[in-house]
């Protein structure tokens, strides 16, 4: 684009050295170049709006929560493959309020398309228990135009606790 309004600019100076018959064909050729230049110009902003018109949000969501009132989370860190999307270390105030039905959003972002197997990592305190840690693997199959919630919470089976999820999804078309 600098390179047409230096050419348009030393066009112009040529014009005004030149002849008066010389000056009328110079600025009809600078004209249609000109106007060459603004359609080809202009078609392709239309495309990138084309373009950004039709690119529709895809967002992931991840939340916990605590349904369990006698298990307190102690951390969460979740990964999508190698990139950390969130992490957490849960004071007693915060697992207060979780227990009172309060929500932790740990990560909230565009993502790309595609399947994924989120990591979750985990820990959590029993009363009368030592600190526990556990992992699970969340499969996802990302589409365009979707918004994914992913709530996870801990729930309590048998003497064994594990970190559960629950996912929603919605369109943004």
């Amino acid at each position: 684009m600098a390179a047409a309004f230096v050419m348009i600019f030393f066009n112009a100076t040529v014009l005004a050295q030149a002849p008066p018959s010389y000056k009328k064909d110079s600025a009809r050729r600078l004209i249609i170049q000109l106007n060459s230049s603004y359609t080809l110009i202009d078609r392709s902003l239309k495309e990138l709006e084309g373009e950004i018109k039709k690119f529709p949000d895809t967002t992931l969501i991840l939340s916990a929560v605590n349904k369990s009132g006698d298990i307190g989370l102690l951390s969460i860190d979740a990964w999508d493959d190698t990139r950390l999307l969130g992490s957490h270390i849960y004071t007693t105030l915060e697992n207060e309020a979780l227990r009172a039905g309060g929500r932790d959003q740990l990560y909230q972002g565009e993502v790309k398309e595609g399947d994924r197997k989120l990591r979750v990592a985990y820990s959590w305190l029993e009363e009368g228990k030592s600190p526990q840690k556990g992992e699970i693997f969340i499969p996802i199959s990302i589409s365009k135009g979707m918004t994914y919630f992913i709530e996870l919470f801990l729930e309590k089976t048998g003497d064994w606790t594990t970190l559960h999820y629950t996912e929603f999804e919605l369109s943004n078309r």
